[in-house]
């Protein structure tokens, strides 16, 4: 046998166990023990998705691109849990030469005493999509950013949540409203929504409804006083907390709302900030830096040592 027939013998013989291990699908398990949000995977050449489960709806391709082709891309927009498969095929065989899970190790975030369930980003995550598929006790840790969610649209809390910034303060993480958009969360049943060290801005709104509570420490609703148009309703027997806060909105507790207000600051440029419209509301807290001009009480009294003492 001469050099040349055993060169092209080796050739052949690589291409042939090169197309073995070739294909078109392939099932990717989670086995990091935790909850992840995404996968990034890196083919052997150049290939179109045909079909991926629906938990990572947003397909991007990474780097170079023809006809929607791609040698790497990645899959997010949703969450997979621990031991759950995702699956996914493509249009000619191809080896998957390298793959990773988009997740987070909760021991090396920046937000003590929280274990987050899952750490996005605003670049690779959408927000909106990440709020309906939470299950009860997630906690989705975001990394500083400006998550703006667009459009208009309706985002119902029905388990307990926690959204917590990991910026250095409120002002570097940021959820807001496109331009002309409008954005209502609403919780519902008795779960409880957690907010941590984050801002909002725009054209977003809360109703808290039920026997639902919200919990809102160091939360910043005046970030951008020229987009403000916030507007919470605490109605039938839920709670509304608010810690530290600066209160950019108008804060209204009827039926037998509850409203807990402590060492918060509200914009001066609004002219009402609190209002109790029902008899059988509550409004409880101390410390607090407003005017009288920015509480509507009704036939309540003002709490004791409910303002601060500037």
């Amino acid at each position: 046998m001469t050099l040349r027939t055993l060169a092209i013998a080796l050739l052949v013989s690589i291409v042939v166990v090169a197309g073995a291990f070739a294909s078109t699908e392939k099932d990717f398990r989670n086995q990091t023990g935790g909850d992840v949000l995404g996968i990034r995977i890196q083919f052997s050449t150049y290939v179109a998705i045909t079909d991926s489960d629906d938990v990572f709806p947003d397909v991007e391709p990474v780097g170079n691109s023809m006809g929607g082709k791609a040698r790497e891309f990645t899959f997010t927009g949703g969450s997979l849990r621990s031991n759950a498969t995702f699956s996914l095929s493509w249009d000619a065989p191809a080896m998957v030469m390298d793959w990773e899970w988009v997740t987070h190790d909760a021991d090396d975030n920046d937000s003590p005493g929280y274990d987050c369930s899952t750490t996005i980003n605003a670049e690779w995550f959408n927000l909106a999509q990440v709020l309906n598929r939470t299950w009860d006790g997630m906690v989705v840790c975001l990394e500083p950013g400006r998550y703006e969610i667009p459009g208009s649209g309706l985002i119902i809390i029905e388990d307990d949540v926690s959204l917590v910034g990991l910026g250095p303060d409120s002002g570097s993480v940021v959820i807001c409203s496109s331009e002309y958009g409008r954005i209502q969360f609403v919780t519902q049943g008795d779960a409880t929504l957690v907010l941590e060290n984050l801002s909002f801005a725009g054209d977003v709104r809360f109703g808290f409804n039920q026997a639902t509570r919200c919990i809102a420490t160091r939360v910043n609703t005046a970030l951008e006083p020229e987009r403000v148009a916030l507007y919470s309703s605490v109605r039938h027997d839920a709670v509304l907390e608010m810690y530290e806060c600066v209160i950019g909105a108008v804060i209204t507790a009827r039926d037998s709302g509850r409203l807990i207000l402590v060492d918060c600051h509200a914009d001066p440029s609004l002219s009402t900030v609190i209002s109790v419209s029902s008899s059988d509301a509550n409004l409880e807290g101390t410390g607090n830096h407003m005017s009288w001009s920015q509480i509507e009480l009704g036939d309540h009294d003002l709490p004791e040592r409910f303002l601060a003492d500037d």
